[in-house]
């Protein structure tokens, strides 16, 4: 499919494009929730399925990365390692275009619900700060962890607090209370977002979400930083973190990984 879809480009505009990474994320749903490989054959056997697919990966443009030899480049590359079993595991990726400066990032009519955000966030005195500190870092990881259903480790590995190329930010709503966190790896021009997560429940959760992105951009940027990638495929993503997405500027590629 990958040659195929070298060879026949199609060209949609954004609009076209974001439905019909939906329509195909849709498709994909049932076939990876089959209970067998029988389910799985009538699932994938939908009219036309295959055939969106293909024009998706047609749609999309190509994007190479070249990843260092560093511990931080070797994790980077194995998000997209060619021998995944599901090929959609690299492509469609979704990825930002970082422009060279912060302000540049927050121009233009699709920045609007960054924006929003920010000033709501400002409004309710949320702010987000990176964390260098073990102590900080895992009794913010333990709060927010609780609120989530799952464990402190799973956010915030202890051994990677204090390496320069990973850099952790966490949310404090007004009281002080962390209520989200973000974990990014950086790769010389290029960076990964490995989690960003909020506490379930919480009313400024959505708010949060947005202002941990934007100080992880501003950052970045700051850095000299070109590309933010997401490991995994957006049809893979639920529909509310590809909406995130495309709110923050991300846009399906496909991803060519130099070995």
């Amino acid at each position: 499919m990958r040659r195929l879809a070298d060879r026949f480009t199609v060209s949609l505009s954004p609009d076209e494009q974001d439905r019909l990474v939906d329509a195909a994320a849709d498709y994909l749903a049932p076939i990876r929730d089959a209970s067998g490989p029988a389910a799985r054959l009538r699932a994938a056997a939908t009219p036309g399925g295959a055939r969106m697919l293909m024009t998706l990966a047609r749609s999309l443009p190509v994007e190479r990365a070249s990843f260092s030899s560093e511990p931080e480049g070797d994790a980077l590359r194995g998000w997209f390692r060619p021998d995944r079993r599901l090929p959609v595991d690299r492509a469609p990726v979704a990825l930002l275009a970082l422009p060279a400066t912060y302000p540049a990032y927050l121009q233009g009519r699709s920045r609007q619900a960054v924006r929003t955000n920010l000033t709501r966030a400002a409004g309710a005195g949320l702010k987000a700060l990176v964390v260098d500190s073990q102590g900080e870092l895992e009794q913010a990881a333990e709060h927010i962890a609780g609120q989530r259903g799952t464990t402190a480790s799973a956010l915030a590995p202890a051994h990677l607090c204090g390496n320069s190329r990973r850099q952790f930010h966490v949310a404090y709503d007004d009281q002080g209370v962390p209520i989200g966190m973000s974990q990014t790896l950086m790769d010389g021009t290029w960076a990964g977002l490995a989690s960003l997560v909020t506490s379930h429940g919480h009313p400024h959760a959505q708010t949060a979400r947005y202002l941990l992105h934007s100080q992880v951009v501003e950052g970045l940027i700051d850095r000299e930083v070109s590309r933010l990638v997401v490991g995994g495929s957006i049809l893979l993503a639920t529909s509310g973190t590809r909406y995130f997405q495309r709110r923050t500027g991300y846009r399906p590629v496909r991803l060519h990984v130099s070995r």
